[in-house]
């Protein structure tokens, strides 16, 4: 018919400035045929990962990679490095035999709980399995140390007022569009923090519990425990020493565009 179609974004290489080490291992039970996209856009066919083994590749921010089944060629997704991540002792990122260049490592494996995913990507940085609130805080928590947040004490104040006032709304409705807040707190790890105690998005707000009814009990008490936990992080950043880490990851290893995207069967993506 006549309807126009928009043509897809397909990504292509472009010249490098920023290095890092890919190492990426396969428990898939088929073969994983590994693409490098070239500077045309083109797929050059780099390596077939055997399941159970591990393929490692020296690569650049911002190039883009496709991986796909040996036997059939179906798209499993597209990777694009988008950025150098920092780097923790909890979770490395840096390549072991050099600590200036940063590492993307991740597993792929088959997806159980969704048989419309063509595969699952287990990565230690940005897991997927979040399960219950201490998890999001734990991993909110290890974020905040990755980045070296410096705003404690900001997030201190706003869940101090909501635990010493549980029957005044105020402190339970903030607009996330505020300057501090948004700068220090929302767009940052520690809006984990805020998701982990049930804070909602509601228009320009995020919220906690309801206008016209305190707090409930069990819901400060979660505030308390976060409180505690805040405090003994703030504790632990003291003595932290310095991590040396891979170059790009004060920001300048950033790309333009790109993203890590997991790809569905149906339609591939």
């Amino acid at each position: 018919d006549d309807t126009k179609v928009a043509t897809p974004f397909i990504p292509k290489s472009e010249r490098g400035h920023v290095s890092l080490h890919l190492e990426i291992t396969n428990q898939l039970r088929r073969e994983i045929n590994v693409y490098w996209i070239d500077y045309k856009g083109r797929e050059a066919f780099k390596f077939t990962v055997k399941h159970g083994h591990t393929f490692t590749q020296q690569t650049w921010i911002g190039h883009p990679w496709t991986f796909r089944l040996k036997d059939d060629g179906q798209l499993l997704f597209h990777y694009i490095p988008y950025r150098i991540i920092q780097h923790t002792p909890q979770v490395p990122t840096t390549h072991p035999d050099d600590p200036e260049i940063g590492i993307h490592r991740f597993t792929i494996s088959r997806s159980i709980d969704d048989p419309t995913m063509a595969c699952f990507i287990d990565d230690p940085v940005f897991p997927t399995s979040i399960i219950t609130t201490q998890d999001a805080a734990a991993w909110s928590f290890h974020q905040m140390t990755r980045v070296e947040y410096p705003y404690a004490d900001t997030l201190q104040k706003y869940w101090t007022n909501i635990v010493r006032y549980p029957a005044e709304p105020k402190y339970r409705q903030i607009r996330i569009a505020h300057p501090k807040f948004f700068s220090q707190i929302w767009n940052t790890p520690a809006r984990g923090l805020f998701l982990a105690a049930g804070f909602v998005e509601e228009g320009p707000y995020a919220e906690l519990g309801t206008h016209n009814t305190p707090l409930p009990r069990d819901r400060v008490q979660d505030i308390s425990t976060l409180l505690f936990y805040l405090e003994q992080w703030k504790q632990d950043q003291l003595h932290l020493r310095p991590v040396e880490q891979p170059i790009g990851a004060d920001g300048s290893g950033r790309a333009n565009y790109g993203q890590s995207a997991l790809g569905y069967s149906t339609p591939s993506s």
